[in-house]
């Protein structure tokens, strides 16, 4: 079993972030937007959910930011959220302790990013969960290219069940390539059947970090982190 807690908290600060698109989540469904175009967020009940959400800033280029209402605690997907490259996207929880986010299939991730310039923070990803044999690496999240930042975030429980040893990398989040931050985010009881049970990056992935003094040894099979020399 890989997997140990680990606590990050990075030397950068996030830089000044202009806004266009700010929508709102309103509910816990998990709904697609209605029409892209609008610039709405609205399924077809009326509602912005965050998958239509991110629909909606996906086919923006502008910096957007995504928030949730109070009443908004647990959101369960049916597939992963794809976040894509068209300007930045913020997406700002209500706090790790009152928002979560899981797909809820049994055999997917929660999110996937790709080359885009994004911020989460404020949320926990738990409970994902990818079948046995799948190759897909990543459970909580992938990150392809781009440039992601976290900030007090939390990855846990989050599992690959594959028996094939290097299937899969990242238990919570597997970064390929692209230049990341991760601020005051803790990655605790998630498994991968490859590298990295909390964090896994392949090169040219490049991040600063400053571990905790309180972080286990790293081992490069059963740690929460694994980054290649760069």
């Amino acid at each position: 079993m890989k997997y140990y807690l680990l606590t990050i908290v990075s030397i950068l600060f996030l830089s000044a972030f202009t806004f266009g698109a700010t929508f709102t989540v309103n509910s816990s469904a998990d709904t697609s937007d209605a029409n892209p175009s609008d610039n709405l967020c609205l399924d077809l009940s009326g509602n912005c959910t965050l998958r239509a959400a991110v629909k909606q800033a996906n086919a923006l280029t502008s910096n957007d930011e995504i928030n949730f209402a109070a009443n908004i605690c647990n959101i369960s997907l049916a597939t992963q959220i794809t976040i894509t490259g068209n300007g930045s996207l913020m997406i700002t929880g209500r706090g790790a302790n009152l928002l979560n986010v899981t797909n809820i299939s049994g055999n997917g991730r929660a999110f996937q990013s790709n080359t885009a310039t994004l911020t989460i923070t404020d949320l926990t990803v738990s409970g994902n969960r990818i079948a046995s044999f799948n190759t897909t690496s990543g459970v909580g999240m992938l990150v392809n290219g781009g440039a992601a930042t976290f900030q007090r975030v939390v990855f846990n429980d989050n599992l690959n069940l594959s028996s094939r040893m290097n299937a899969a990398d990242g238990g919570g989040i597997n970064f390929i390539g692209g230049t990341h931050v991760i601020q005051n985010s803790t990655f605790s009881n998630n498994t991968s059947s490859g590298n990295g049970g909390g964090i896994a990056t392949a090169q040219p992935s490049r991040f600063p970090i400053l571990l905790s003094p309180a972080t286990p040894p790293i081992n490069l099979r059963a740690a929460e982190f694994i980054m290649p020399v760069i």
